[in-house]
């Protein structure tokens, strides 16, 4: 099995478990904090559903500020997109290319991973 193939089915898995915790966000409680310092659950679950755009960012180059979704129906939207851009940048993704240096890191993208 390739590096691609094996990183495309963890992140399947990985997405589908979080879009199922972001599913059950209930609107009215956005502004809700686990504690007084802490962001709201709004905050952290649009935190989450942005995330998966880090992945096209890292073959692609930077991305875009996300929108801050103001209901769940919104993020779960954008965590789709996002999930979407990343997994088409991750599977057109060569090994070769995962091996290379990450030039910012000054090491492999196996060795960030742990791997050698």
């Amino acid at each position: 099995m390739t590096i691609v193939a094996t990183l495309l089915a963890e992140f399947d898995r990985e997405m589908a478990k979080t879009r199922k915790i972001l599913e059950c966000v209930p609107d009215e409680k956005f502004a809700w904090k686990p504690h007084e310092k802490s962001s709201t659950l709004g905050e952290l679950a649009n935190h989450l559903a942005a995330m998966p755009i880090f992945v096209a960012a890292t073959f692609n180059g930077m991305a875009k500020k996300p929108h801050d979704a103001a209901s769940n129906a919104e993020f779960l939207e954008a965590l789709d997109k996002n999930i979407a851009v990343s997994r088409d940048a991750l599977a057109c993704a060569t090994d070769d290319h995962l091996a290379a240096t990450v030039p910012a890191l000054n090491m492999t993208r196996l060795a960030v991973r742990g791997e050698k």
